[in-house]
């Protein structure tokens, strides 16, 4: 049987009327889910009630993760992003409108720190795969520039290295080399060895050891006792 398309629905075919309507009651409820908790889930975190409560599921159907998955794909407010997780259709995590969002979910997916012109390559990459039929030649090439542009504007990304960046959920801090090492020994609360200093920088920016060294020779922030440890000058 075919059931048209409406506001909410695709059009579909069901071989059983009792099916769609149990359908519409996870669609339904996933839906208000999302609403309350405002984030993308993947299917296994759905709450569990909405996959296995229905005693009407259809016979054989009950629990399978195909049967919800398909069964998203109806609605026309939820629907699943390049890595898997399902939301509702208008989240920017879910459907991307703008550079800086499609460049948050390619830093979300490679899961590591990337250079502007990697993260623009990525973003086409995602486009081209995610195009229907001919849809693919309406592309045009995401400029590097622009999303370099984008990221240095979104408090989401912390340059972490030369033209590389990283999300600052990962645990990275805002500012130069300099700001880091201050932030170590204000962290520390007690003077530090340079190899200290080093080994915690380099977890936070992507550089070479003599420019961490380079900043702690500044005297106008950084103190080097007799004993070799380093502290921070006091206004």
């Amino acid at each position: 049987e075919r059931f048209g398309e409406t506001k909410d629905f695709h059009s579909l075919w069901t071989i059983d009327r009792k099916a769609w309507s149990f359908a519409q009651k996870i669609i339904n409820s996933i839906y208000e889910q999302f609403r309350k908790t405002g984030k993308p889930l993947k299917l296994e975190e759905l709450n569990p009630k909405v996959l296995t409560s229905y005693t009407e599921l259809p016979k054989g159907t009950k629990g399978e993760k195909r049967f919800i998955s398909s069964t998203l794909e109806v609605s026309k407010k939820i629907q699943r992003n390049a890595e898997g997780f399902f939301g509702l259709k208008d989240w920017p995590e879910i459907n991307p409108k703008r550079i800086k969002d499609k460049a948050y979910l390619v830093f979300r997916k490679t899961q590591k720190p990337l250079h502007f012109t990697q993260v623009a390559g990525l973003i086409d990459s995602a486009s081209r795969a995610s195009a229907k039929g001919g849809e693919e030649n309406l592309f045009s090439s995401t400029l590097p520039q622009t999303v370099h542009n984008e990221l240095i504007k979104d408090s989401r990304f912390v340059l972490v290295g030369r033209g590389i960046y990283a999300l600052k959920e990962w645990g990275y801090e805002e500012g130069v080399v300099k700001d880091v090492i201050l932030n170590i020994l204000k962290t520390a609360g007690q003077p530090l060895k340079k190899e200290e200093i080093l080994e915690k920088t380099l977890k936070q920016r992507l550089v070479k050891e003599n420019t961490v060294f380079l900043n702690l020779s500044n005297k106008k922030y950084f103190l080097r006792n007799s004993e070799g440890f380093y502290t921070i000058r006091e206004a």
